[in-house]
């Protein structure tokens, strides 16, 4: 009985301890937004290689 409820107990704090661990990581948001010009102009230096089928890109990949 006594196992039982020290088992219990350690479930419990664990169940606690990963509900305040959870709750104090803040949300993550960008600082800024692109627009699509500046993103264009970013990527018009790289180099894409792969093909596209069915509007997706395949066995790609990007250097810049």
């Amino acid at each position: 009985m006594k196992n039982l409820l020290l088992g219990i107990i350690a479930i419990n704090l664990t169940f606690i301890s990963a509900n305040l661990a959870l709750r104090s990581v803040e949300p993550v948001q960008a600082e800024d937004q692109l627009s699509t010009y500046e993103v264009e102009d970013i990527i018009e230096d790289c180099d894409v290689r792969g093909y596209v089928e069915d509007g997706y890109l395949y066995s790609s990949s990007i250097r810049c």
